[in-house]
């Protein structure tokens, strides 16, 4: 698994564990991570999920700051507020937003070199019965200009002598992909 993955499952395990009542087996909405095919999902849960996306990461240009990976958190709910019912659920759309931000706020996966930081929670959409906010933050990671390569046949020898990396027009390569040229037109 790749560092990003690693993350995933550290968020969203976090985010399984804190909307989990002790009695529970199984959270009180459907926690995932983001579909491959987002336009063919469709919220199936009775009460509501939330949707784990990596979005991209800003790369430290110095050695001693850290790399930083943003995630996405969709959480989805039937209710905005809390279902008027003589049980509390917790899945009303405040108190899972709520639960999520103070799962993930100031908490350090193993992956990270600090603490997870909350950047914002908005409002997306509401449609079909489902209400759908975002709660966007900021993971700290080890910097990328501190590894060196690890794989391929340039990365770095057991003793220290790295060796360069094959030009392109190597053929070196298991996949050689096609080059468009726009004079075969």
């Amino acid at each position: 698994m790749n560092a990003i993955s690693h993350l995933e499952a550290d968020i969203l395990q976090r985010i399984t564990v804190a909307l989990t009542n002790p009695e529970q087996v199984h959270p009180k909405i459907d926690v995932q991570a983001w579909p491959d095919r987002p336009a063919d999902f469709k919220m199936l849960h009775p009460q509501g999920a939330a949707l784990l996306v990596y979005k991209g990461k800003k790369y430290s240009d110095n050695v001693k700051n850290d790399d930083k990976a943003e995630f996405e958190l969709a959480v989805m709910a039937r209710t905005l507020h809390e279902p008027s019912t003589e049980v509390t659920l917790g899945t009303g759309m405040y108190e899972l937003l709520s639960t999520c931000i103070d799962a993930l706020h100031g908490w350090r996966s193993e992956h990270a070199t600090r603490p997870l930081t909350i950047v914002s929670d908005s409002f997306n959409t509401y449609g079909e019965g489902v209400w759908s906010y975002s709660i966007r933050f900021i993971v700290p990671v080890f910097p990328r200009i501190n590894l060196p390569p690890t794989i391929g046949p340039w990365a770095e020898a057991a003793d220290g002598a790295g060796v360069n990396a094959p030009h392109l027009n190597q053929t070196t390569y298991l996949f050689e992909p096609q080059i468009f040229d726009p004079k075969s037109i």
